[in-house]
Parts: C-alpha cells; sequence; structure tokens
C-alpha cells in the first residue's frame, strides 16, 4: 500500500489510499481490547481483559495465553492486545483482592458481551456483600425471578468476569460450593477469603 503511494502515479495512489480508508474502517468497526496477567498460587494464573467500555473478561485456572486468547477471541468482536498499562488498575485491584486488602472491585463492566438475562443475573450477584452468601433461590428470589434458580444457576456458570462478579458468594440450597468456574477449591478459598464462615 505504501508502495503505491510513493509511486505517485494517479491510479496507484487513489488505489493506495482506498485501501488504507478501507483498513481504518476496518479497525474502527471492531472494539480493542487489552489484556494482561497476574500469577495466583491457587489457581494459578489469572487472565484479564478491559476495552473501553469497561472490564471484558476475567479467567483463571491452569490456562497459558494461547488458550485465553483463543476463548476470549471467540467471544468478543474485535483486537486483543497485550497492554499493562491499560490494565494496571484491574491487576492492581485483584492483587490486593487476593492479597485480602480489599473486598469490593471499583471497576466499570463492559455488560454488552452478556444477555440481558445473565446481566441482570450477575448484577444481583454484584450485590452481595463479602462474607455472605445467597442460594441460588434466594438469588433467583431477588431478581425477581422466584421460579428461575436453574437459569441463575447457568448464568452464574457463564460468568465472563469470576472474582470480580462474585457468583462465588452463591452457593447450594444445603450450603454445599457446588459449580464453581475456578473449581470448589477456588470457591472455598474466596469465600475464606473474604471472612464467611459456614
Amino acid at each position: 500500500m505504501l508502495d503505491q503511494l510513493f509511486t505517485r502515479t494517479p491510479e496507484s495512489e487513489a488505489a493506495a489510499l482506498a485501501e488504507s480508508r478501507r483498513r481504518v474502517a476496518t479497525a474502527l468497526a471492531g472494539d480493542t481490547y487489552a489484556y494482561d496477567s497476574l500469577d495466583w498460587r491457587i489457581a494459578t494464573r489469572i487472565w484479564f481483559a478491559v476495552g473501553a467500555q469497561g472490564l471484558v473478561a476475567v479467567q483463571m485456572g491452569h490456562v497459558d495465553e494461547a488458550e485465553f486468547l483463543a476463548a476470549q477471541s471467540g467471544r468478543l468482536k474485535g483486537t486483543l492486545y497485550r497492554d499493562d498499562s491499560r490494565t494496571a488498575d484491574i491487576k492492581g485491584q485483584l492483587r490486593d483482592y487476593l492479597d485480602g486488602k480489599r473486598h469490593a472491585f471499583d471497576l466499570p463492566i463492559d455488560w454488552r458481551q452478556m444477555t440481558d438475562f445473565q446481566a441482570v443475573v450477575l448484577r444481583g450477584a454484584q450485590k452481595i456483600p463479602a462474607g455472605q452468601v445467597l442460594s441460588y433461590g434466594e438469588l433467583a428470589q431477588k431478581i425477581g425471578k422466584p421460579k428461575a434458580a436453574r437459569a441463575v444457576g447457568r448464568a452464574l456458570g457463564t460468568n465472563p468476569m469470576p472474582i470480580v462478579i462474585p457468583c462465588h458468594r452463591v452457593l447450594a440450597s444445603d450450603g454445599s460450593l457446588t459449580g464453581y468456574i475456578g473449581g470448589t477449591e477456588v470457591k472455598a478459598h474466596l469465600l475464606q477469603l473474604e471472612g464467611y464462615v459456614a
């Protein structure tokens, strides 16, 4: 494209300018997401991504960079690139949380990547204070869907931002630590970190 511009014939210049406009328009049509990670002894590694509208992803466990990018590329429409300056706030807040220095997050969330129902469920989970828990049925009641306990469980099971959106604070009706994205050991650790006593 640059070679065409430098040849300076009217046809090549016009073609190069048209191509550059097309590429810029394509880049602007999709969002860009910065990502980074931090080590955590309980779940090995936590990956996270943020866009212009806020946080879009938190993924933990035995996941390498390629696996994280593959998972998020399939879900997000846009470009992911590693940038520790754009992700410094989320990284700092996650580190403080995991070190027991904070129990809540002050981060914008990009809710556009979720269904309306999932967003309602996850906003409900966000309102559960640290150190407290609800059952799936109780959360269903709180969001005005008393017969949707199973659907609430499914929505929590696909939470794209665990830890930050605290789906770990939702338990089975008998108090058992069922179904958590990071596993029940991680769920138990997070609840203990927040001071929950069964």
